[in-house]
């Protein structure tokens, strides 16, 4: 969930892009049309997969965005048995217009989160986001293998110009 000019927004898909207005006293979830699309995210998503999760985004002020962090589950086909297969989460940046119909405007290249294990995990799960304004970065709060809570840093500027150089 989002909050933009006093009302409450959940975005239900990035690819194609939908938003939806909560009303808070009913319930009632109404589209924020029209539907919008990303050819950046388009090509990986028909490649890696649908986005299934991430974190609420944060606005980030200056740059009148909003910026969000989703991931994929890239599946790797081992041999011919499906028990073969390996599954692994992918992360992107995502940016987005901060007014209807909140628009995609770039979306980074998907990468893993840092780690403190051993190995790179397969599973990281992005749940938190926040944007820390007096020091420019973002942090992120995630779980990995269901077991261990990790935060990460990243600095603004680059993560908005992995995010924004690939434009929709």
């Amino acid at each position: 969930p989002f909050q933009w000019a006093g009302g409450l927004y959940l975005e239900y898909s990035l690819q194609p892009r939908l938003v939806v207005s909560l009303n808070t006293q009913t319930g009632v979830a109404t589209p924020v049309l029209p539907l919008t699309s990303s050819p950046s995210v388009g090509a990986w998503v028909s490649k890696l997969g649908p986005v299934s999760g991430g974190t609420p985004p944060v606005y980030v002020p200056g740059h009148d965005i909003f910026l969000g962090l989703a991931h994929v589950k890239l599946w790797k086909k081992k041999g011919s048995k499906t028990a073969t297969s390996t599954m692994m989460y992918k992360h992107f940046w995502y940016a987005f217009a901060n007014m209807p119909p909140f628009a995609l405007l770039g979306a980074s290249l998907p990468f893993t989160l840092p780690t403190q294990l051993d190995e790179t995990p397969s599973i990281q799960f992005a749940t938190g986001l926040i944007y820390r304004q007096n020091t420019h970065e973002l942090i992120v709060s995630y779980g990995e293998l269901d077991c261990h809570a990790t935060i990460a840093r990243f600095p603004l500027t680059p993560t908005l110009e992995a995010t924004l150089s690939r434009r929709r």
